[in-house]
């Protein structure tokens, strides 16, 4: 009979180990995917600050010489797709290398981000613009 249970127990306990032990994985995956979150968006973050900072610096030098050559003051689409990638561009030489590194880890087209925030930056600073 102590055979029996002392069996039983080393199975309940070996049960317990395992399940102990997936647990304590599942734990440690779940901590280190918040950090990893955590941290891609706090990434995301200064990129979008580094975006806004490049498109006032390109808007600044190039985008006020280009309007002020132009006879009507606009700007034409080739011209506004010239200056965003100028400003793409100002944003890669801006940003930290790792911080470039990291996001292009978490997505694929890094370009595609860079892109989009520079875009982002740009009708957040028209939005000033048009509230002053």
């Amino acid at each position: 009979m102590d055979i029996i249970i002392s069996s039983i127990l080393e199975h309940v306990l070996t049960a317990a180990g395992a399940a102990s032990s997936l647990l304590i994985a599942a734990g440690i995956r779940y901590i280190f995917a918040k950090i990893k979150n955590d941290k891609l968006q706090s990434y995301g973050d200064l990129l979008a600050v580094y975006a806004e900072k490049a498109v006032k610096a390109v808007a600044q030098k190039e985008g006020e010489d280009l309007k002020e050559a132009a006879a009507d003051g606009k700007l034409t689409d080739d011209e506004k797709a010239m200056l965003k990638k100028v400003a793409v561009d100002t944003l890669k030489a801006m940003a930290p290398g790792a911080i470039l590194k990291f996001m292009a880890k978490g997505k694929s087209d890094i370009d595609t981000l860079l892109d989009t925030l520079v875009e982002s930056a740009v009708s957040d600073s028209k939005g000033v613009k048009d509230n002053s």
